[in-house]
């Protein structure tokens, strides 16, 4: 990589950090959303976007999407969900930059309501034991 290519790459993380702290220092909510398996967190996520069970972020693999799955094919998304699973999403309002860092620092406090789950499926946990 040359001088001139590593210079642009930062040129563009300069400039994507900046509007990226402008959006954050308006008013807006900071999302806290977790996927529940059997009432414990399998996946978590904080961010400026409510997630649901079927953002990619959050999205359940096919193979645990339906409660009978046994050797047949994968039915459509009108037929029984599994409820074992479920959503939580905590909005947090902030009003600027500083409150937005704050607001995940709040939010992985919350999680320590839950469990976790022991399929926890991403990498880091949200709370150490």
């Amino acid at each position: 990589m040359t001088n001139e290519e590593r210079d642009k790459i930062i040129d563009e993380y300069k400039e994507d950090k900046k509007i990226y702290d402008d959006v954050c220092d308006k008013p807006h909510y900071v999302y806290v959303s977790a996927v529940l398996l059997d009432g414990k967190i399998w996946k978590w996520n904080i961010g400026m976007r409510e997630r649901s069970l079927f953002t990619e972020s959050m999205k359940i693999p096919k193979e645990l999407i339906y409660a009978d799955k046994k050797g047949k094919e994968y039915r459509d998304i009108n037929d029984e969900f599994d409820r074992r699973f479920s959503m939580l999403n905590y909005p947090i309002w902030v009003n600027n930059l500083e409150e937005h860092n704050l607001a995940f620092e709040k939010g992985k406090e919350l999680y320590k309501d839950f469990p976790i789950h022991e399929d926890y499926c991403m990498g880091v946990k949200p709370y150490e034991k």
